[in-house]
């Protein structure tokens, strides 16, 4: 089991890294860092494990109303993915906030930069639609 914090050193990121985990003692049955020897076990924990992993993303993305992208391959190389948004737009958001490492841009920059795009984007939306519903419609009775 990792236990995660928040580093310091790259606030920027915002990323969770993985706290260095205790040394087992020999003879504490823990098999940490370790794959389950068979293959039936090892299946049945996947699944288990990763249904609980997309349980828990769906859950982070509802409560904390995060942006929150998973994606599994298992060993037979099937994917099992979870996206509250489109997984590729949530790729494409992440691959711009660390393309430059020489941009001082901030996470809070980035993320702005973003939803300014979006708002865009759904005025846009919002303007075709109003220009749609004015279009002169024949109605019923005026037809003769």
């Amino acid at each position: 089991m990792h236990i995660y914090k928040e580093q310091e050193a790259e606030p920027s990121t915002g990323l969770m890294m993985p706290e260095p985990a205790p040394a087992a003692s020999p003879g504490s049955g823990s098999s940490e860092g370790s794959s389950i020897e068979d293959t039936a076990d090892r299946q049945v924990t996947f699944c288990k494990r990763c249904n609980g992993l997309l349980k828990k993303a769906y859950e982070l993305s509802m409560l904390c109303d995060a942006e929150v992208a998973l994606i599994v391959f298992s060993s037979r190389g099937r994917l099992y993915e979870y996206s509250n948004n489109s997984v590729e737009e949530t790729i494409e958001r992440y691959k711009k906030a660390n393309s430059d490492t020489s941009n001082t841009s901030t996470v809070a920059e980035i993320n702005a930069q973003h939803y300014q795009q979006e708002a865009a984007k759904l005025k846009q939306h919002i303007t075709y639609l109003q220009n749609s519903n004015r279009l002169p419609r024949v109605k019923e009775d005026c037809k003769q």
